[in-house]
């Protein structure tokens, strides 16, 4: 999994997590006495700081020239010059010029 990847996934899993504690919330405002869920939800938030660190300390590589591989998210290192046509990652993918990602 590439660096970008990685972290596209850990901001899907922020934002299910925040998702998730949300409606945590509303259930701990109707059941006032459940301890359980006051545990759980202290839970999904050391859970949301943990990822919200690993987003912030991993580094994102700078897109350049010709994007990302849509399938791998390695940097894209060679474009025909056609139209519709199709460039190349540095694993050796080859993809529409149109699907690299930005």
């Amino acid at each position: 999994m590439s660096d970008y990847q990685h972290v596209e996934s850990l901001i899907a899993a922020e934002k299910n997590i925040s998702l998730a504690q949300r409606d945590l919330f509303e259930y701990m405002y109707v059941n006032k006495n459940d301890v359980r869920a006051s545990e759980i939800h202290n839970e999904l938030k050391n859970l949301s700081n943990r990822i919200s660190t690993l987003i912030k300390d991993r580094p994102i590589k700078k897109v350049v020239g010709y994007g990302l591989c849509p399938h791998c998210g390695a940097k894209g290192i060679s474009r025909e010059r056609r139209i519709d046509g199709n460039d190349k990652c540095e694993n050796g993918h080859s993809y529409p010029s149109r699907e690299a990602k930005h």
